[in-house]
């Protein structure tokens, strides 16, 4: 199991703001890592085994975390995402993913938008893996 988190430094360093999305989070103070927000529900794990790669930049969990070598010296072939950012963690995850040569999908009932009926336009309309 891999948990993808964003999760900022609190000083925000290598949180770009080359775009409107990256610099609303740069002014936010939730999020930001050791706060509630940035760790994982209790019922979600993490198990021992489970990999946690965290983010401080980009909008996938393939940006900057190494998580590709992670899959592969794991023998992973096939992904299944979940998550709570369909509109741009989850696509931006499964493109990448295509993009390094992993078949991904995700199930519509393991996904969310925001806002909520984001969730089939975005994953049914625009991005079909």
């Amino acid at each position: 199991m891999v948990h993808g988190r964003f999760a900022p430094r609190p000083d925000r360093v290598g949180t770009p703001a080359n775009a409107p999305l990256f610099g609303s989070v740069r002014k936010r103070e939730h999020g930001r890592e050791g706060s509630d927000e940035a760790r994982i529900h209790p019922a979600l794990g993490p198990e021992e085994s489970d990999v946690v790669p965290t983010r401080r930049h980009g909008v996938g969990v393939f940006s900057g975390t190494g998580l590709d070598l992670v899959l592969r010296d794991r023998s992973v072939t096939t992904l299944g995402l979940a998550g709570v950012s369909t509109d741009m963690a989850i696509v931006a995850s499964s493109a990448a993913a295509v993009d390094l040569g992993y078949p991904a999908s995700s199930p519509p009932t393991a996904r969310r938008g925001s806002p909520p009926r984001s969730t089939g336009w975005t994953w049914s309309r625009r991005y079909r893996y």
